[in-house]
């Protein structure tokens, strides 16, 4: 049976979420939420937010921060997967800026792909989300987790790094000096045709003052002979005047 406002917020005894003993209070909605959804709960406690939640962090997420109170989605629906990224984002900050880059994000992005795309959080098994554990175990669980969309995949594949950042010199020296190298190129190509033109700007026209000063005398002369050409009348002119 789905839920109504009674399976939330109780019956007569209602209290504001600001309550502490509030069913809809933070610390309290995954108890709620797990009324119904015993084992999903039974998972995010066991996760790093559920953890997190029992420990008295109210800035982790809780169901309602990734799900919405009342407009709730199937996690399989597209419309879910395409807004998960910036819920998920929106903690994660620093994350989000290096998927925006991945081909992950990329083609989730384009919305016809999304049911195949990898989203922020979705391949981590959401919600449960579990703590840091052993590089060998994790790249254990890597290559299981890959493995669900791309057949085949084995540890070198999962070498691949979903958030490399090319800002941090400690964590990927080698993506920071080629970035480093690759802008100072682009700025020091850039600035050099900039130059290059000015300087060709500033010779073509001392060039064209200097190609006008030199032919003014001749353009002097052509005036003066056809002012005389004027004045004695032209050849036509002085031929009619001699056999008149």
């Amino acid at each position: 049976m789905a839920a109504n406002c009674q399976s939330c917020h109780g019956s007569h005894h209602i209290l504001s979420h600001t309550n502490p003993e509030s069913p809809t209070y933070k610390t309290n909605i995954p108890k709620t939420c797990g009324s119904c959804h015993a084992k999903i709960n039974d998972d995010y406690m066991a996760g790093a937010h559920g953890k997190a939640v029992a420990g008295g962090n109210l800035k982790a997420p809780v169901c309602t921060d990734c799900h919405t109170a009342h407009a709730i989605l199937q996690p399989t629906e597209s419309a879910f997967r395409m807004q998960s990224t910036p819920i998920c984002g929106s903690c994660h900050t620093d994350k989000l800026s290096t998927y925006r880059d991945t081909f992950h994000s990329q083609l989730g992005s384009l919305g016809g792909y999304v049911e195949t795309a990898a989203v922020l959080g979705l391949p981590r098994g959401a919600p449960i989300l579990r703590p840091p554990i052993r590089a060998r175990d994790q790249q254990g669980n890597l290559v299981t987790t890959c493995g669900k969309c791309h057949a085949g995949a084995n540890l070198s594949f999962v070498q691949y790094q979903p958030h490399a950042n090319a800002h941090d010199r400690k964590l990927n020296p080698a993506l920071y000096f080629v970035r480093l190298f690759m802008n100072i190129l682009l700025a020091g190509t850039l600035t050099f045709f900039v130059i290059h033109t000015l300087l060709w700007l500033i010779r073509a026209r001392y060039n064209q003052i200097k190609k006008k000063s030199t032919d003014g005398g001749k353009d002097a002369d052509l005036e003066q002979e056809a002012a005389e050409s004027r004045q004695h009348g032209g050849p036509g002119q002085r031929f009619h005047a001699l056999h008149a």
